[in-house]
């Protein structure tokens, strides 16, 4: 199996070895799991400062005057669809500049980090996996002191803009995640692989849950200031642990960090065959991961906006506990998919799965307008994020010196796809607030079915190929051998 994400040759065997790979791996964890609480708690901070801000430059009334705090509206100023009054066109002009300023923050920085995350990631086979990861923490701690001095000095809203583009240069997170998930596929061996990305991404709801959740107190209680304070100073002491964090790829003594060698490193995965009949795999799985990315993940922001926002006019707190809900919902769900129904269905048809789970919910959050069907939300889509299946399979198409330009690839398809729904969708939300508050939604299901397109074209043609090539090569073949080959076509060595 030579093109497997870690080969037999490759991966040591024996309960040592088992247990050096653990400690390894929960190592990792806790990096991961130290950076997430940070990042997910800026878009979050960032969003709501930015309505307070402008809600207070265009006096709209918040009930609290100091700029350091959140604004909170209650029931009766948030005017529930009362287009009569004198505040409902003022209120649809703040969330308008709300979403624009949202696109100026993150759009800049998503076009940044998509070239510097495939140059990181590729360096990183040849000259380790902890500068991928280490960057991301330096650029995240340089841009919660930009924003914190923003905040306690109230200055321009366009030097948040500027942070992020700081931040993006040291790569941001989609860097320090195919650092993190190209480190795990280096002490993995192809059993564990899939199981161990899926209890990543589940790490990652888990913490981006609580952190959530913590976060709409902490907001309401103390303001935005000391939030600031505690994601900068975790930020600092994850600094220092990846330091300390074992390498897994021996420096190579040619390996340059600025080398034309790093992009064409990548660019050899769409145009180079090793051999095996990839290329189209790849292509298909990177297009499929652009597509279902578009708002997967931009969809945070427009979400938090469409809360804070009438008819549901959520608080700090109510946001974090819907976030906190729908990502443990998330985990459950994809661990249950990756640990029990794995041993029956391969990677691409659970995939399928939860597409179908983001499609309805997405549908069913168009039409939540009271808070119990924005709660019911989290039980139709119980899982709505196939990245954990697409980096598997994307992953498993690579050998073990590949496994850093895979994982960039993936990161930076997933940046731009971020840069481009932020776009795409804040646009929409904002064209479509007078005419149906719920449409953004309808699109971001719609992008989905889209998707399923080229999915299900992959998974029926990779079967096609293996039961052929199965038939050719054994003719004398049982009819069970024939149906699970194709059923697991992407991990076969072609």
């Amino acid at each position: 199996m030579e093109n497997a994400a870690i080969s037999g040759e490759d991966k040591p065997e024996g309960n040592e070895m088992k247990e050096n790979s653990a400690r390894l791996f929960i190592a990792i964890s806790g990096v991961l799991f130290l950076y997430v609480i940070s990042s997910s708690a800026y878009s979050p901070l960032t969003d709501q400062y930015v309505y307070s801000a402008l809600a207070r430059q265009y006096g709209l009334p918040c009930g609290d005057n100091d700029t350091q705090h959140s604004c909170q509206k209650s029931q009766s100023q948030c005017m529930k669809d009362n287009t009569s009054d004198p505040l409902y066109d003022l209120r649809e002009k703040v969330e308008g500049q709300s979403s624009s300023w949202v696109l100026y923050i993150t759009v800049p920085k998503a076009i940044i980090t998509v070239p510097l995350s495939l140059l990181y990631g590729s360096y990183s086979d040849r000259g380790g996996r902890k500068i991928p990861i280490l960057l991301p923490c330096i650029g995240l701690l340089i841009n919660y002191v930009i924003v914190g001095v923003v905040i306690f000095f109230q200055l321009d809203l366009y030097f948040i803009a500027i942070a992020c583009a700081v931040e993006a240069l040291f790569g941001s997170i989609a860097t320090n995640y195919l650092g993190i998930f190209a480190y795990t596929a280096d002490i993995s061996s192809i059993k564990v692989l899939t199981f161990r990305i899926a209890v990543l991404e589940g790490l990652i709801g888990v913490t981006y849950s609580l952190t959530q959740l913590g976060l709409g107190y902490l907001i309401e209680t103390t303001g935005f200031m000391y939030p600031i304070l505690i994601a900068a100073g975790l930020q600092l002491i994850n600094i220092i642990y990846v330091c300390l964090l074992k390498e897994t790829i021996q420096r190579s003594e040619d390996a340059k960090f600025l080398s034309c060698e790093n992009f064409r490193k990548i660019f050899r995965l769409f145009v180079v065959d090793n051999g095996s009949h990839r290329l189209w795999k790849i292509r298909l799985l990177m297009l499929c991961t652009f597509i279902i990315g578009l708002p997967c993940i931009a969809v945070y922001d427009v979400q938090t906006l469409f809360q804070l926002n009438a008819p549901l006019c959520w608080t700090s707190v109510k946001i974090g506990f819907f976030l906190a809900g729908r990502f443990t919902a998330s985990l459950l769900a994809q661990m249950i998919l990756t640990k029990i129904f794995n041993r029956w269905f391969d990677d691409d048809l659970l995939a399928v799965v939860v597409i179908v789970m983001g499609i309805a919910s997405w549908v069913f959050e168009a039409f939540a307008t009271t808070d119990l069907l924005m709660y019911l939300v989290i039980a139709v889509g119980l899982s709505f994020d196939p990245f954990t299946f697409l980096r598997a399979m994307a992953s498993k198409l690579g050998h073990k010196d590949e496994q850093g330009a895979l994982f960039s690839t993936v990161a930076a398809v997933e940046s731009l796809a971020y840069g481009a729904g932020q776009a795409t969708f804040t646009n929409i939300y904002t064209a479509t607030l007078s005419l149906f508050q719920g449409m953004v939604f309808l699109v971001m299901a719609g992008f989905y079915v889209i998707a399923m397109v080229p999915f299900l074209f992959y998974i029926i043609k990779i079967r096609k190929e293996n039961k052929y090539k199965l038939l050719v090569n054994n003719p004398t073949a049982p009819s069970d051998d024939i149906l699970n080959a194709s059923k697991e076509g992407h991990v076969i060595n072609e």
